[in-house]
């Protein structure tokens, strides 16, 4: 949803394609938002990616749409698709252990508090986006700038150290290859 037109309902369509097979989508949400958070859990949504996160403070913000209170901030719609309109039994109590997030690293100042936002309850893994990563180390576009290049490898040590899972994408093979 960050960088593409899709909306709710492209959304709720996705999720109801893929309901049937061994496939657990990720959806990216556009914003550290807890209204579109609660709308994409309640379209059936298991996993989420939040864009631009910085701080500890943002990922608990993050982790805290995703649970309900007394755990977070998530509201509560008894009659929705991840509940199976009401029929799943449990499944308030159940729901918060369910929820994966996944929370992207893409700034000078996220790599700073790399440690931090991974030590935040509740977060599962980490995904650099290597776009605005090289923007903001002054390299817009350019992925395989060696400075961009450190920066990842850095992510990926620094997450391998601490036991975080962590991923990326390569736009080209070459990327891949090194």
């Amino acid at each position: 949803m960050e960088h593409t037109a899709i909306d709710m309902t492209d959304v709720l369509h996705l999720l109801q394609a893929v309901a049937t097979t061994k496939m657990v989508p990720v959806v990216s949400v556009p914003w550290n938002d807890a209204s579109t958070v609660k709308r994409v859990l309640d379209a059936g949504a298991l996993t989420l990616m939040f864009p631009m996160i910085e701080t500890a403070d943002e990922a608990r913000k993050a982790v805290s749409a995703t649970r309900y209170p007394p755990a977070g901030v998530r509201g509560l719609s008894a009659m929705n698709r991840a509940s199976r309109y009401g029929t799943l039994p449990n499944y308030v109590r159940q729901a918060d252990a369910s929820q994966g997030v996944v929370v992207q690293l893409e700034t000078q100042a996220a790599l700073r508090e790399l440690e931090a936002v991974c030590a935040v309850d509740g977060v599962d893994a980490v995904f650099v986006g290597p776009s605005d990563l090289s923007a903001s180390l002054g390299h817009g576009g350019q992925l395989g700038h060696p400075e961009v290049m450190r920066a990842m490898g850095s992510i990926v040590q620094r997450c391998q150290a601490i036991g975080m899972p962590v991923g990326t994408v390569a736009q080209t093979p070459d990327l891949v290859a090194q």
